[in-house]
């Protein structure tokens, strides 16, 4: 998926492609229906977090 150093949209044919991938290293549910994704690559500790776990209070 990533064959240079870039972001890339991820559509829903690209996360069936990469379901595998995806799933494991982003432990959250996609909903196409109500955004739009894009990944990158970049460095961090594995144990920080850097996405909602549950929605904001905007969405609920």
């Amino acid at each position: 998926m990533f064959d240079d150093i870039a972001n890339y949209q991820i559509n829903e044919n690209l996360y069936l492609l990469n379901k595998e991938f995806l799933d494991k290293e982003i432990p959250f549910t996609f909903d196409f229906n109500i955004f739009e994704y894009n990944i990158g690559l970049c460095s961090t500790k594995k144990d920080e977090k850097y996405y909602y776990e549950e929605l904001p209070p905007f969405f609920e």
